[in-house]
């Protein structure tokens, strides 16, 4: 099992007690191991002493490492001074488990080799090789190097990733080692390295202590590990899953959906996988990751800015799109069958409309099933003109429709998210306007929804009005499909609406963003006396229904969600999300047979262990 160990900064004599309580509080976050970086350290008159007090008094086994500035560390010494102290940690009478030295610096110096060779001592080495700005062109050569070096006893290669792509190849040195091996990409591209080393057999990964910035670019606390991906859990034998986006740094997707794999003993591990926003990038990543034959790679979540990319590289590749993301051109869950076809589904639309229908009091299974296109007569794909409804009875209550057909709802956006929600009500039934920064983007999707009649009728269903004419208009929902007030995404003060605009009581506001809770646009709704829904509640039922997809389970119990690690289920933090004990109902057929009640326990219990 791969090994977790957790890098700790040794400044000084002085802070020697401190980094001692703070591996014993890793220890008990879950590292399994402790890397001493000493590089300031070993410049002090005392630096062999303080060392061996962090070794002999660690709570784990422990890693020596003294870098070079040359690779990343702070070392600034003689480099004989260095190779000398690196020696006489060895022959300590506690000596350390291992000690790190760069593969350069190995090669560099014979009388190391020679003293190491030479030494009585239980300490393993580890060579190393680092590049902080990209790929190293000799990659290959250095870990044949190290790999044929009889003194090593395990392997490091760490490069910062120049796309999520560089993973692969990290798996495939892993796949192919000779002796322990520990395989990294560094950088925001290169998590999937850092989580998915068990399921490649990577001797270790790297974790920095928690609030602290740590020893390299992209590592995640111990806790993280544990709590968000479950490390312990992931084998060889794990199905792959990913959410991929720019940014994706906010997404609380890994953390729910491991917690829900884990509450239903599911094999999967769910990882994020930064991609930039053009449709190159997305192609390139998806296509090499789908074609891996070692990652298994099974699902995907895909958010802003790539759901028009999902359904246009999945119907590339001879898949096709359901219903709804045929229709609104965006799709946010890829599954990948045996033979790589991927197909496209959009689980968004459903989600928004039956969120929608919690506010409003309002049947949520009958609401989703219209939003997701059920009532549509259609043999395969949209076609242009689509067929006329047949109503179900079965699926969709009378009453539901008449409700939705009441609705006037304003959608703020014109990006994938936007295109699920407007074909979502539109599905149900509402009048949709659509207004965008830019009023052009807006217009041409309207005029994409209208070249397809929906209902048979001659009337439209939506509409698109500039953003600072929308005052003109009365709406009963108000939906903010942008990114505008979302953690992470430059614009975390934005509110979406003109300042013109005033929002009447009683309007149902939601907002698509869930991190923060409470965005500046809900502030306003609030304050203007309007029924407020915010982003976890679409977030909640959009995920479950991939979860389906994903998995082909449900949860269904409360005791698959008692299953998940919490450490307070009555905690109240600003990071849970709100219980109602109001909601029992379905989303749809195809949803967790369990109130959506279900999820949101899940995801606190998940907030809790990871807060």
């Amino acid at each position: 099992m791969s090994l977790i160990a957790v890098a700790i900064t040794v400044e000084s004599g002085d802070s020697v007690a401190y980094a001692l309580e703070s591996a014993r509080a890793q220890a008990k976050r879950g590292a399994t191991i402790v890397e001493w970086r000493v590089d300031a350290l070993a410049h002090a008159d005392n630096a062999l002493e303080s060392v061996a007090l962090l070794i002999k008094n660690c709570p784990l086994p422990c890693i020596v490492t003294i870098r070079a500035a040359a690779e990343g560390g702070a070392y600034v010494g003689h480099e004989s001074a260095r190779l000398e102290l690196l020696i006489a940690v060895c022959k300590l009478t506690v000596p350390p488990s291992y000690i790190d030295l760069e593969l350069a610096a190995f090669q560099a110096s014979a009388d190391f080799q020679k003293q190491f060779a030479a030494a009585q001592t239980s300490t393993r080495l580890i060579l190393s090789a680092h590049d902080f700005q990209s790929r190293p062109a000799d990659l290959s050569k250095r870990v044949a190097a190290m790999w044929s070096e009889p003194l090593c006893a395990v392997a490091k290669i760490a490069w910062r990733a120049r796309s999520v792509r560089d993973n692969l190849e990290a798996f495939e040195l892993l796949r192919h080692q000779s002796k322990p091996t520990i395989a990294l990409c560094m950088g925001p591209f290169g998590i999937a390295s850092r989580v998915l080393a068990p399921k490649f057999g990577g001797f270790l990964t790297y974790a920095r202590p928690d609030n602290e910035m740590g020893t390299a670019p992209g590592q995640l606390t111990a806790q993280e590990f544990i709590n968000v991906y479950s490390f312990a859990r992931i084998t060889p034998a794990t199905n792959l899953f990913a959410v991929v986006g720019w940014p994706i740094e906010h997404s609380l997707s890994p953390l729910l959906h491991n917690a829900a794999f884990g509450a239903t003993q599911f094999n999967g591990a769910y990882v994020p996988l930064a991609i930039p926003p053009e449709w190159e990038h997305f192609n390139a990543s998806i296509g090499e990751l789908s074609a891996s034959a070692i990652l298994n790679l099974r699902g995907i979540s895909v958010t802003l800015p790539h759901k028009e990319h999902a359904l246009r590289w999945c119907k590339q590749q001879g898949g096709v799109g359901d219903v709804v993301s045929e229709w609104c051109g965006a799709a946010n869950t890829m599954i990948f069958s045996n033979n790589g076809i991927a197909n496209a589904f959009n689980t968004d639309a459903p989600a928004a409309v039956a969120a929608i229908a919690m506010a409003l009091g309002m049947n949520e299974h009958s609401s989703a099933a219209l939003a997701r296109g059920d009532l549509i007569k259609n043999d395969s794909t949209i076609s242009p003109k689509v067929s006329a409804w047949t109503a179900n009875k079965n699926f969709v209550e009378p009453q539901t429709l008449d409700q939705w057909r009441q609705q006037r709802v304003l959608v703020l956006g014109s990006g994938g998210a936007a295109r699920a929600v407007v074909a979502g009500f539109a599905l149900a039934g509402s009048r949709v306007t659509i207004a965008n920064r830019t009023h052009t983007k807006a217009a041409q999707l309207a005029t994409h929804f209208n070249a397809r009649d929906i209902d048979g009728a001659n009337q439209s269903r939506v509409q698109a009005v500039e953003l600072e004419n929308i005052a003109a208009h009365s709406f009963t929902i108000i939906v903010n499909c942008t990114s505008a007030g979302m953690t992470g995404s430059g614009a975390e003060s934005v509110d979406p609406l003109p300042i013109s605009f005033k929002i009447k009581p009683g309007t149902v506001v939601m907002d698509t963003v869930y991190r923060p809770r409470e965005t500046p646009l809900l502030q306003r709704a609030r304050a203007a006396g309007a029924v407020i829904v915010d982003g976890t509640e679409m977030f909640l039922r959009q995920a479950a229904l991939q979860f389906e997809l994903f998995t082909k389970n449900q949860i269904v119990s409360d005791t698959a969600t008692d299953n998940v690690p919490h450490k307070n289920a009555n905690s109240n933090t600003n990071s849970r999300i709100g219980v109602s004990p109001n909601i029992h109902l379905q989303i749809n057929e195809q949803c967790l047979n369990a109130p959506i009640e279900l999820w949101r326990k899940l995801l606190n219990h998940a907030l809790d262990a990871h807060s």
